[in-house]
């Protein structure tokens, strides 16, 4: 079964670290990683842009919003496809990827 599962950064609090900064969390963030590509079930994992629009249709009209879409400050950062054999192999394999280890979007 394939699984999508969605990661949510705070840009607020990424855009205020300095690159310096960055660089070490994701030094941390390696050996994670390393482990979650490792288990070969991550068909794909993509890191999106900072950057975004909201796009809905509403009866016949589109409306299109600048982002970030949500009402709160954590924005999509990441969405990758699990291949799990259930819903708590792939809760197991997202998990791996700690919610400190952003994609870096710089």
């Amino acid at each position: 079964m394939m699984f999508l599962v969605t990661g949510y950064f705070n840009a607020e609090k990424m855009n205020e670290k300095t690159d310096h900064e960055i660089d070490r969390i994701m030094a941390t963030c390696e050996p994670y990683l390393h482990q979650f590509y490792a288990s070969e079930q991550v068909v794909l994992d993509i890191g999106l842009e900072a950057s975004m629009k909201e796009v809905k249709r509403h009866a016949d009209q589109i409306k299109i919003t600048d982002g970030p879409v949500l009402g709160s400050k954590e924005v999509v950062g990441s969405t990758f496809l699990i291949e799990a054999a259930d819903i708590e192999d792939a809760v197991r394999i997202a998990s791996i990827r700690r919610p400190k280890c952003p994609k870096r979007n710089r």
